[in-house]
């Protein structure tokens, strides 16, 4: 079985000495290249492709920004990290688009490893018809035309606060993704991870906010019509539905405010794999609604039917290489079948049952196919005597939403 190859660049000759050393013990796992510039990386890309590519921003020559579009032209299936020092906002902002992540030197060693580890990890997971190569090639996902105008119209109003505009992006399962990514980068040093979008706007401030805006940032279009049977809104409605059930459950159950932030995330995002073959992988999604169709099973169940994969892994590869952390990749993982997540999991729960409860509230055909809550499992995490008051808080968790 081949390595997987890291290739390493940096004009600075000790900080690749300093990264053979602290990587020497991983050689027996991992083939490693070291290029002291961009031009010296594309020449040993062309002998072989790196399945993972570490390159600083500030560089002669080629800088890293450079070098990353080139390699996303050229190698989309390459992970793409950045691992540099300070940066001007301009160029973070263009590495934050191309770069799956952005590292701050200095780093340890053992949490080098242990990203590495995972990225290399996540992509052994079965794509569900999307080949992991072609998700790392993704830099932005499709937002609702409709919240992205509203954003637009309170950025320009004077009156508009951070945590206003905040709200309106955790609205939107595509800009809370990009704008979680960005903000949890080593380029703001923020002390803890930031899970709240609101929290995240009022850290970044307007001016950063309003160029994310203003450039297109996270923002691509969507092809409303390309489906029959699958509009871009109903899955954001349902998305941020069990969004604001997850949060009412885990609020209900004695969560903190951060825990319940987290589970708000998770479940918002928990079927950003729907999101992601509807956009980029469009005849895969267009069989998968035929075939959920023709057996009047779930969506999950008819990627089963056709294998290998479904937007699950789809959905945790992509929040994987964005930076997210393991508790929110696990949720979106195992949301339809939390059974088989490896360990405990305090959001899975709520995504899980979020998730159900929402479509069980909120009825679009009567004659589709309905995921079924996982009982046992419910009952194994002690949640059981809770479903009844469950059922309750997440109906009053969308009269809410309506009312508003």
């Amino acid at each position: 079985m081949t390595k997987p190859f890291l290739l390493f660049v940096d004009d600075e000759a000790h900080v690749l000495s300093s990264l053979r050393r602290m990587l020497f013990d991983m050689a027996r796992e991992w083939d490693m290249g070291f290029a002291p510039g961009g031009q010296e990386a594309l020449d040993m890309m062309a002998e072989r492709a790196p399945d993972i590519l570490i390159t600083d921003a500030l560089m002669p020559g080629m800088d890293g920004a450079t070098l990353l579009e080139k390699t996303l032209e050229r190698f989309p299936n390459t992970i793409r990290i950045v691992l540099s020092g300070q940066a001007r906002q301009d160029v973070v902002f263009r590495l934050a688009r191309l770069a799956h992540q952005y590292l701050q030197k200095p780093v340890e060693g053992q949490r080098l490893k242990a990203l590495f580890r995972r990225l290399i990890e996540l992509r052994n997971l079965p794509m569900g018809g999307a080949e992991g190569g072609n998700l790392s090639g993704i830099v932005n996902l499709p937002v609702l035309p409709e919240i992205y105008q509203e954003l637009q119209a309170s950025m320009a109003s004077p009156n508009a606060s951070l945590r206003e505009v905040g709200a309106i992006i955790g609205r939107d399962l595509a800009m809370t993704a990009g704008l979680l990514k960005l903000v949890n980068s080593s380029f703001f040093g923020l002390p803890q991870r930031v899970v709240s979008p609101e929290t995240a706007a009022v850290l970044l401030g307007q001016n950063v906010l309003k160029s994310l805006v203003l450039h297109h940032y996270m923002f691509i279009g969507f092809e409303t019509n390309r489906f029959k049977t699958f509009r871009l809104k109903m899955l954001m409605d349902h998305c941020l539905n069990s969004a604001l059930q997850a949060k009412e459950l885990a609020t209900l159950e004695g969560l903190d405010r951060n825990e319940t932030d987290r589970a708000f995330v998770a479940a918002i995002l928990h079927d950003v794999g729907k999101l992601i073959l509807a956009a980029r992988f469009p005849d895969r999604f267009e069989a998968v609604l035929a075939e959920a169709h023709r057996a009047n099973v779930i969506f999950h169940e008819a990627e089963k039917n056709l294998g290998p994969g479904t937007h699950c892994e789809v959905g945790a590869y992509l929040l994987g290489l964005w930076g997210f952390e393991d508790e929110i990749i696990e949720a979106v993982l195992h949301h339809h079948e939390p059974g088989k997540c490896p360990g405990a999991n305090r959001l899975l729960p709520f995504v899980h049952a979020a998730n159900c409860l929402e479509r069980e509230i909120v009825v679009l055909n009567p004659d589709y196919s309905r995921q079924e809550m996982d009982e046992a499992y419910i009952k194994g995490v002690g949640y059981g005597n809770r479903m009844d008051e469950w059922r309750v808080k997440a109906r009053e968790a969308l009269g809410r939403e309506v009312e508003a």
